[in-house]
């Protein structure tokens, strides 16, 4: 399992423990001229978890390092309705995620 699916399935788990339905982007192995590869159809390109309960919805983008200014920009550019928020999560070693929220 890659790195990124490994903090992808953390922060799934820690939006269930939260009360939240959640949906992860799976990846698909592709075979190209040199090998496999793995592509993944980010929520509007950008996010990995969509996340939902009763009252809320979360759009998650999780990062092992830090988020890019280019990643933020689009985040920034995607509109959602007032109960939804953007999030970046920041996965810190033996720590709880750093959020990000637009």
């Amino acid at each position: 399992m890659r790195k990124g699916d490994r903090r992808e399935k953390k922060a799934e788990e820690e939006l269930k423990k939260m009360g939240y339905q959640t949906y992860r982007v799976k990846r698909v192995a592709i075979k190209g001229p040199f090998g496999f590869r793995l592509i993944g159809n980010d929520i509007f390109d950008c996010f990995d978890i969509f996340a939902m309960n009763e009252k809320n919805i979360k759009l998650v983008s999780v990062k092992s390092g830090y988020p890019s200014k280019e990643h933020k920009n689009d985040i920034e550019k995607i509109k959602c309705p007032s109960n939804c928020s953007k999030e970046i999560w920041k996965y810190v070693l033996r720590r709880p995620f750093k959020i990000y929220k637009f």
